[in-house]
């Protein structure tokens, strides 16, 4: 009866165009409760949605795409931070090793987003594209291109030499990091360039950790630059803030 009645808000939601929170429930690579159908759900509604995770069982819980995920066209927050047991370290994993040589991790075309709290390797394309006409998007606590230890070479990026950790292409005033320990993203081990910017501006990459294990005691590099800047004028690198 629950079910039954989740199914019918959801679709009540969905068609008064209604921003919901949507519920990860299992690791199935597609399907009801899964990461896939919550992408899909979240692009359904107009507004901003909240994805959380609630996977079942103790450590980390590894989604295994069989296909590309689907690009996020209307704002949405997947929150990996809402994974039971969560204590800084992120347990959720999104492995793209099975996931086609045409996958990026996440794909964000929406723009006012937030990606947070995720373990994202072994993706063909990048970790994570953010691409035009979305801009304002915030990714926080990530590890790209590790195991979930901070530690182990899982890299992203082996379509073109841009690839990597994060694309960002043709999108602006987005938010990468943060003055706070816990909102460093880790990108490391990536093939190409741990970060790559083009064609975009006014964008913050402040206190990420590049090319490095999460102690920041070992090297751990991306195969060709941390970062990467073309045609891209006006972002802000680092800073003098704490």
């Amino acid at each position: 009866i629950k079910a039954s009645v989740a199914v019918l808000v959801m679709a009540l939601a969905v068609s008064l165009g209604m921003a919901t929170t949507l519920i990860v429930s299992n690791t199935n690579a597609r399907g009801a409760g899964s990461l896939q159908q919550a992408l899909l759900d979240a692009n359904a509604t107009n507004g901003l949605d909240t994805i959380v995770f609630q996977i079942p069982g103790t450590g980390v819980r590894t989604i295994s795409p069989t296909n590309a995920l689907p690009t996020i066209t209307d704002p949405a927050v997947v929150d990996g931070t809402t994974q039971p047991g969560f204590a800084g370290t992120p347990l959720i994993e999104l492995n793209g090793s099975s996931a086609g040589t045409s996958s990026d991790g996440l794909r964000l075309s929406a723009g006012n987003s937030t990606i947070r709290g995720l373990i994202i390797n072994r993706f063909y394309g990048a970790g994570i594209s953010l691409q035009a006409p979305g801009g304002t998007n915030t990714i926080q606590g990530n590890y790209i291109g590790t195991d979930w230890t901070g530690t182990t070479n899982r890299g992203n990026g082996q379509a073109t030499t841009r690839m990597g950790g994060v694309l960002i292409q043709g999108s602006s005033g987005n938010f990468m990091g943060g003055r706070h320990s816990t909102n460093r993203n880790l990108i490391s081990a990536n093939g190409g360039s741990g970060l790559y910017l083009q064609n975009c501006s006014g964008n913050t990459i402040q206190g990420n950790l590049f090319g490095t294990s999460v102690s920041a005691t070992a090297a751990l590099g991306n195969t060709t630059t941390g970062v990467t800047l073309y045609n891209a004028n006006g972002n802000l690198i680092g800073g003098t803030s704490t």
